[in-house]
Formats: structure tokens, sequence, C-alpha cells
């Protein structure tokens, strides 16, 4: 092998640099394939209907801006934390008195907790089933179980519990 001189500032490639460079050009090409094949493998929309739990809302707070059936009214979006997903739509809310777990004369039981409730809101949308990965609306995952914040309408829905997920609901 013979080293060859150039002019000082000059650059001429060399056996290693045309490998590197098709190294390079493979690891691209397979990336893109990559997510092109992972994109068509989702099947077509799957229309769902999920709910999702607010546990231990103010009711106060409620009253104070004209109810429940107000600040969540049916047909309002439902988007991500920061409204950039579109989620789906409420379908309706259910309000339920906020039960706590007690014990007294050494018995468990359970109280309500007064002007605490726990929202249950039915949700609309569509979402696609990756391999794998189960149901997803705007790659973000959507199972029962599952935490997440939610802004509904514009009312944040921090910390919320997705309590249970069908296929096939219009």
């Amino acid at each position: 092998m013979q080293i060859e001189k150039h002019e000082e500032g000059t650059w001429r490639p060399v056996w290693i640099d045309w490998i590197l460079l098709l190294a390079f050009a493979a690891i691209l090409f397979m990336g893109v394939r990559y997510l092109l094949e992972r994109k068509q493998s989702a099947l077509p929309d799957i229309s769902v209907e999920y709910v999702i739990c607010l546990s231990e809302q103010k009711q106060s707070y409620a009253e104070e801006n004209g109810g429940w059936a107000a600040m969540l009214p049916a047909g309002i979006t439902v988007s991500n934390a920061n409204g950039t997903a579109n989620m789906g739509r409420v379908s309706s809310v259910t309000v339920r008195p906020h039960l706590t777990a007690t014990v007294k004369n050494k018995e468990v039981g359970v109280i309500e907790r007064q002007g605490y409730v726990d929202l249950y809101i039915t949700v609309h949308g569509m979402a696609v089933r990756l391999a794998g990965e189960g149901l997803r609306i705007s790659d973000i995952r959507i199972a029962a179980g599952e935490k997440g914040d939610f802004l509904i309408g514009s009312f944040f829905a921090g910390n919320a519990v997705v309590v249970s997920v069908k296929e096939g609901r219009a």
C-alpha cells in the first residue's frame, strides 16, 4: 500500500472512506424500510370506546363552573395533555360518589367522602392495532389500567386511569 501525497488542504477518498459511506447508506436505508413496514403493518382504523376515571374530584369546583355536564359536555374533544394528539370525543360522563376505605371498630369498611366525586368519562375514538403493541390512538397506547394525562376541552384531567377499552363501538 502506497500513501499518496496531496497538496495541503485537499482530501481524496480512499477505500475505507467508501466502505464507511456505503455502511452508513445501508443503515439509513434499513431504518427507513423498517419504519415504513411498521406503519403499513397496522390494521385500518378501529372504532374504540374507552372509559377514563378521574378519582377524587371536588364537587364544589364543578358547582362554581356550572356543573360537570357544562364543563364536560358530550361531543367535546379529548386530547393528550399538551393538546397535540386528538384522542376522541366524549360521549357521556357518569358522576359517582367518591368512596374511601376505612377501619372502624377493627372492621374494614367503605364510606362516602363528602364533597368529592369520581368521574367516569366515556370517550369514542379511532385507533390502530400494531402487532405486539395493542391499540394506539395518535401513537399513544390505550389499554385498561394505563394512567395518563388528558385534556378534555379545556379541563385538565391529570393522572386519569383508563378503566376499560372496547372495540367496534360507533
